[in-house]
């Protein structure tokens, strides 16, 4: 992780590694790289953001369920879209 978060740094010009390039490093290595290539219509992008943050809300006020850390829609390796934190409802 820290070798990724490394890459990142040096990518961005920055002489030490920063909290910002662990947690890049973190979601890298948990859902996998970010698919930019892929081609998404602003329609479709706006759709989605609705949608899981309409996933988002809901899990703000269940009882019990894990605290929502960050929401995406970019494209990964493998997924289409992830609510970190929102464990065991949405799969």
């Amino acid at each position: 992780m820290v070798n990724i978060a490394a890459l990142k740094a040096a990518m961005d010009g920055a002489k030490a590694i920063s909290m910002a390039n662990l947690e890049y490093a973190k979601y890298k290595i948990m859902m996998g790289s970010e698919r930019k290539s892929a081609i998404i219509s602003d329609d479709v992008r706006k759709l989605t953001a609705y949608h899981d943050g309409g996933h988002a809300l809901v899990a703000i006020y269940i009882d019990g369920a894990h605290p929502v850390h960050k929401a995406t829609i970019v494209p990964r390796v493998g997924r289409r879209r992830v609510q970190v934190g929102f464990q065991g409802l949405d799969r």
